[in-house]
């Protein structure tokens, strides 16, 4: 069975392991549903000390 581990930082992780973070439990559901596991991982150090800027919208003033 392929494998997609997706690397999140410790802001994301718990959430995108509870399913709360809605594209991730979305991408878990979607490839699950085609024979893929998914499993969320911690990021590397790196990725602590760099997170994502944040989100910009149509509405972010």
């Amino acid at each position: 069975m392929p494998m997609l581990r997706v690397h999140l930082n410790r802001q994301m992780l718990p959430a995108a392991r509870a399913g709360r973070f809605p594209f991730m439990a979305l991408l878990a559901r979607t490839l699950g549903a085609r024979g893929w596991d998914v499993a969320f991982e911690p990021a590397g150090p790196a990725a602590h000390d760099n997170p994502p800027p944040p989100a910009i919208t149509p509405f972010s003033t």
